[in-house]
């Protein structure tokens, strides 16, 4: 049952060097150190599903409505790299349709910002 071969990513080391000793055991999960916001390292083809908790949450700061040029770029960076990841997933036949397998999970509230 569950997903085989699962990579997990995070940008810090220490995530990484901790979920990979609290997972050791557990067969088919693999931690890597990854920027986001270019993922060269993970092959496309390799991907079938990509779950997403949290990253946009952990990128964005300040006013929803006027959002500093750092939350531009950081955000813009990492949208373009999953959706060319997710269109590369869909010419190689590993989904039906862009998009139909990138699920994203977020807390964020534009209330939150008031």
């Amino acid at each position: 049952m569950g997903y085989k071969n699962q990579v997990c990513v995070d940008f810090s080391t220490v995530i990484v060097q901790t979920m990979s000793l609290k997972h050791k055991d557990v067969e088919g999960i693999t931690w890597k150190q990854v920027d986001v916001r270019c993922m060269d390292q993970i092959s496309s083809e390799s991907i079938d599903v990509a779950f997403d908790k949290g990253t946009l949450d952990a990128m964005i700061h300040g006013s929803p409505w006027d959002p500093p040029e750092e939350v531009l770029d950081n955000t813009s960076r990492y949208i373009r790299e999953v959706c060319s990841d997710v269109a590369c997933m869909a010419h190689h036949g590993n989904i039906s349709s862009q998009l139909s397998r990138y699920f994203a999970s977020s807390n964020l509230m534009a209330h939150s910002f008031m």
